[in-house]
């Protein structure tokens, strides 16, 4: 499903702190709700009705992460209240 919209996107399968679970590493250059509501309706039924739990992480590549703006942080005179 994820390939399908996103065929860029590609894939880690690993273990995580939850041994139930088969956790899901997807990057994909999109924001992460776009995926959830892409496969949201699918990760239920295969957890309830076909009883394979899968968690799903969608992350965004590297590259974009560091082109994304950043907030600016508080300045030292924010900090002392200075104005």
């Amino acid at each position: 499903m994820i390939l399908q919209r996103y065929p860029d996107a590609t894939f880690e399968v690993g273990l995580g702190p939850d041994p139930e679970y088969l956790y899901l590493t997807a990057v994909v250059d999109t924001d992460d709700g776009d995926v959830f509501d892409l496969i949201a309706e699918r990760l239920v039924e295969m957890d309830v009705e076909e009883d394979l739990p899968i968690l799903v992480m969608p992350v965004r590549p590297a590259e974009r992460l560091s082109v994304l703006p950043t907030a600016p942080g508080p300045s030292a005179s924010d900090e002392c209240g200075e104005d």
